[in-house]
């Protein structure tokens, strides 16, 4: 029995570190894509900026000029890609729950902290439709790719999985409906450093930063090649289906040692 048990967990692990590796391999290729294998934005604490610009954005807080912001759009233009704002890709959907209508009914809620920055993946709970949250409005669809409004260089971005199919989530996700391969490239390409520093530099400062969605829409994206852009889908595709079969053998393994425990 503990040998049964220690190969679930072994081949659980396995399938975690080729998931690692996918991801990683995803990574590699857009870097290499957008010409930025070795990626070392700027850290510089004494900077410039000219009044015209600050006039323009209306913005005096001085992290709002870093260089590195500046940097990651010569990145950009330097690639040579066609570059398009977000809005121009794709555009929020918008589905509207109010789960206090049903009280009684069960409901699949996610929140930003359900969200793991470093994999993406999802921890629900299941609540009453009286016990939601004020802010438990939005109605997910499998393929949906959120974005975290709060605190949005966390990277608390993702794609919805089958299972999750209509849950209910924060209004504090921006909801995308966008098709692959498109949906995993966006799905990397925000989780990187040109995508988070992004998504963060209209937030810095602030004490509690959360994202107006206006400024979402207004991300640049450099159109890579639909080539590139299939073989990053396929990769993230791969890594989340192997993470999901990796969590399926570790609860495998932890169901047989409870029902060993009850038997014995």
């Amino acid at each position: 029995f503990q040998q049964k048990i220690e190969s679930l967990v072994k081949e659980s692990y396995n399938k975690r570190k080729k998931a690692d590796e996918k991801y990683k391999e995803a990574e590699t290729l857009l870097n290499k894509t957008l010409g930025v294998e070795e990626l070392e934005l700027k850290d510089e604490k004494i900077f410039e900026t000219r009044f015209d610009e600050v006039e323009n954005s209306q913005r005096f807080d001085t992290d709002y000029y870093l260089p590195k912001y500046v940097e990651i759009f010569k990145i950009l233009q330097k690639s040579g890609f066609e570059l398009k704002k977000l809005k121009e890709l794709c555009k929020e959907t918008i589905r509207r729950i109010n789960p206090l209508d049903r009280p009684a009914e069960k409901f699949t809620y996610i929140e930003i902290g359900d969200v793991d920055v470093s994999t993406g993946e999802i921890e629900t709970k299941n609540i009453l439709g009286h016990e939601a949250p004020p802010n438990a409005r939005r109605l997910l669809k499998r393929n949906d790719l959120v974005i975290s409004l709060v605190r949005p260089t966390r990277g608390a971005i993702t794609i919805i999985p089958d299972e999750l199919d209509n849950a209910v989530s924060s209004t504090a996700f921006y909801i995308l409906d966008v098709t692959s391969p498109l949906k995993e490239f966006l799905f990397l390409y925000l989780r990187s450093p040109l995508g988070l520093d992004q998504l963060g530099r209209p937030v810095v400062g602030a004490m509690y930063p959360t994202l107006k969605k206006q400024y979402v829409d207004e991300i640049v994206i450099p159109i890579i090649p639909k080539e590139e852009q299939s073989q990053i889908s396929n990769l993230i595709k791969q890594s989340f289906t192997l993470r999901e079969e990796a969590k399926e053998l570790l609860e495998k393994a932890k169901k047989e040692v409870e029902e060993f425990i009850e038997k014995n």
